[in-house]
């Protein structure tokens, strides 16, 4: 056998054992979770599975079951059938009219009465969650040249006192949820070019230009955390985040106790608000050093 036909045969064997596992693992959890099929692509489960030092059932049992339990105890598909996402780019969200008493007809989004039809009536959104779904705070922000979908967080617009910690994350898991929906239609041109497959994983940048001096409440921290580790295992490929100063450094020591260490190497600090030209030069500047 020649060397080609060696190499040609192993990677076959390999995508072989890669389908065999992914297939392995949704067979396992789908009578209890049959969601699972319309939330996560093969790819995703597969990338799950691959990180170094990981076990299958460990992949399994804690990162998947684990975020479909999650999911589940939250209420997320309550939560993001009680908000439709406005047109335009600046990240706000209405509330559908049946999810609540509040008369939303002011709304113009398109997508409005055909979501007021999915409601949960058991999901009410809070007065805290409708402020913090105006704010525009956090956003999808585009794409990046190998497909990722960028998502933006500007502290200074966001007042997690006067929102509180509850609204807060919910606010932010909604979020989330509509960049996971995107990925998954792959419903624009701009994230299918230079993509190679399906896209799995979100970048974010959170500006703290201009935010307050007043630290977050520190469950705000650790409800991040559960949220990169517990709710979203695997699917935020780096955070960048700055410009940094002493009290950013300050918040960064109390959460990094919570992070596992694969969660804290994604964690990048920089010294101005992180934008794709900030990140090329740190990674130079990375480099270089």
């Amino acid at each position: 056998m020649s060397s080609a036909d060696q190499s040609n045969s192993e990677n076959s064997n390999d995508d072989d054992e890669s389908s065999s596992s992914v297939a392995a693992l949704r067979s396992s959890l789908r009578s209890e979770y049959p969601e699972i099929d319309d939330l996560y692509s093969d790819s995703y489960l597969q990338s799950v599975i691959d990180v170094p030092g990981r076990s299958f059932d460990y992949a399994r049992d804690e990162k998947i079951r684990g975020a479909l339990e999650w999911r589940r105890g939250y209420g997320v598909d309550g939560l993001i059938s009680s908000f439709v996402c406005d047109e335009g780019d600046d990240g706000t969200f209405s509330v559908v009219e049946n999810s609540t008493g509040i008369d939303s007809s002011s709304t113009t989004s398109t997508g409005a009465e055909e979501q007021s039809d999915l409601c949960d009536p058991c999901f009410v959104p809070s007065p805290e969650l409708i402020q913090a779904c105006k704010t525009g705070a956090f956003r999808v922000g585009g794409f990046e040249n190998d497909g990722r979908i960028m998502l933006y967080a500007r502290t200074a617009l966001f007042n997690w006192w006067s929102v509180g910690v509850e609204a807060g994350i919910q606010y932010h898991v909604l979020v989330i949820e509509h960049a996971l929906q995107m990925m998954m239609k792959g419903n624009t041109s701009e994230a299918n070019e230079g993509s190679n497959g399906v896209i799995d994983s979100m970048v974010l940048f959170v500006d703290t230009a201009d935010a307050s001096l007043v630290p977050p409440p520190v469950g705000t921290l650790t409800g991040f955390a559960s949220l990169l580790q517990r709710a979203y295992p695997d699917r935020i490929y780096k955070i960048y985040v700055g410009p940094v100063n002493s009290l950013l450094r300050q918040l960064y020591q109390i959460i990094s106790p919570y992070l596992r260490p694969r969660s804290r190497d994604k964690i990048v600090l920089l010294p101005c608000s992180p934008s794709r030209e900030a990140v090329v030069e740190h990674m130079r500047e990375t480099r270089s050093t």
